[in-house]
């Protein structure tokens, strides 16, 4: 029988219980209680809503796991490349005061070199596998860090980066990780191939600041506007620019050659 709309918004909403939770409660499929929220009119959680809920239940899957307290915000190659990754997939968030620094990926090896990084920042970081959404979580709990990140703006991430080249090279690699492709196209009659890189983003200043990065390493990356989107592309066609690009900026992931 259909729980009343009080009923089940007190125990999704108000509880905090998954699908999964209710239907055992109730002894249906958690599908069937998915039917029961939209029919009752209740709010489905968003993605990154439920894992919050989900961590917040599990919350002893960092302790004792860190490196060190204090994370070392001296800029570095792993500093770097972590405010690339924020600046793309990552995200900084303020949940009931608890700061965190959150990636969520289909990809692996893209969850554990962030979670390396992070570590190798003295974050607390740990990648946890969640199998029945195909998702690799990597996560981190620091106000310090936090904080600090939120303060900064486009300009002041840009000197810092422009400090070394290393510096540049690890931001780029983990921007492109996160809003990059690599597109290869079918061989035509003659044997050719039409092969791409690109770099998608929807904030015009962050991908002019990642041009412009891009230009001083000596790559040059086409900037387009897709308005029938709200879209910015970065792109290079040149076959052999590509190749040094991969080679250079290494990526662990979208670093598939041609044949």
């Amino acid at each position: 029988m259909i729980p009343s709309r009080d009923e089940l918004n007190d125990l999704y909403w108000g509880k905090k219980l998954t699908t999964a939770e209710i239907a055992k409660l109730k002894g249906v499929h958690r599908r069937t209680v998915s039917k029961w929220l939209k029919k009752l009119g209740i709010r489905a959680r968003s993605q990154s809503e439920a894992f919050e809920i989900y961590f917040a239940k599990h919350e002893h899957w960092n302790k004792g796991k860190g490196i060190r307290i204090h994370p070392d915000l001296h800029m570095s190659t792993n500093l770097a490349y972590v405010l690339g990754v924020l600046k793309g997939d990552g995200w900084v968030s303020d949940v009931k005061s608890s700061w965190r620094i959150v990636l969520n990926q289909t990809r692996e090896a893209f969850a554990r070199s962030f979670e390396k990084a992070l570590r190798n920042t003295g974050l607390n970081a740990r990648t946890t596998v969640l199998r029945h959404k195909g998702l690799y979580v990597t996560r981190a709990s620091s106000a310090e860090f936090a904080k600090w990140y939120k303060s900064l703006g486009l300009n002041q991430i840009e000197e810092m980066v422009l400090a070394k080249r290393d510096y540049e090279i690890a931001f780029i690699r983990g921007f492109y990780e996160s809003d990059g492709s690599n597109v290869i196209g079918k061989k035509g009659p003659r044997g050719g191939f039409r092969w791409s890189l690109q770099i998608v983003c929807k904030d015009y200043k962050l991908i002019s600041m990642v041009q412009r990065i891009l230009d001083r390493l000596g790559y040059n990356f086409a900037l387009y506007s897709r308005s029938e989107r709200e879209l910015y592309l970065l792109q290079s066609w040149r076959k052999e620019e590509n190749f040094i690009f991969l080679k250079e900026i290494q990526p662990c992931i979208k670093n598939s050659l041609p044949d």
